[in-house]
């Protein structure tokens, strides 16, 4: 008889040993599981934005196109940038005819950095190569004159935009 109890304890060991290694591989296929669901509502909601921000693109352009006058699409641009970039502030300088000077006229959101209300095309980097300029407030070589250092970090980007081919 204690040849046959000590069988029969060896046969439950393995029998709670291998239940034991079940649950683990089951708490690890749930982990999976709940991790790629979470991955997947991370991607949908990414993609929902996305899709907000190409919608709102869409009625950017067209609302410049029905612009008769620079001050109107000025005002669209500022309505329109703040609400594709809601987290962020924003100023335009249009540059006045003739003169390679901008003002900025119209702003939106809570700076970083200070601005100053008048810049000359040369200031802006972005104006030099018509393409968009980043700034950070650690690499001060890479921040427009235009834009004033202030006591935080901040980074900083440069649009050029045109309108009917003039910059």
């Amino acid at each position: 008889t204690c040849v046959v109890l000590t069988l029969a304890i060896a046969a439950t060991v393995v029998s709670s040993r291998k239940a034991q290694s079940a649950q683990a591989r089951w708490r690890d296929a749930e982990s999976l599981r709940l991790a790629a669901q979470a991955d997947a509502i991370e991607a949908r909601s990414a993609q929902e934005d996305l899709s907000r921000d190409l919608e709102l693109l869409g009625s950017y352009g067209n609302l410049l196109i029905g612009c008769t006058d620079l001050a109107e699409a000025l005002q669209v641009s500022e309505q329109m940038l703040s609400r594709l970039l809601p987290d962020c502030a924003g100023s335009i300088y249009p540059l006045m005819e003739g003169e390679g000077l901008g003002e900025a006229t119209h702003l939106w959101g809570q700076h970083a950095a200070e601005t100053r209300a008048q810049a000359s095309a040369e200031e802006c980097q972005c104006m030099a190569g018509q393409r968009v300029h980043l700034g950070r407030s650690d690499l001060v070589e890479t921040v427009c004159g235009h834009v004033m250092h202030g006591v935080g970090d901040f980074a900083s980007a440069c649009i050029p935009l045109t309108a009917q081919g003039e910059k």
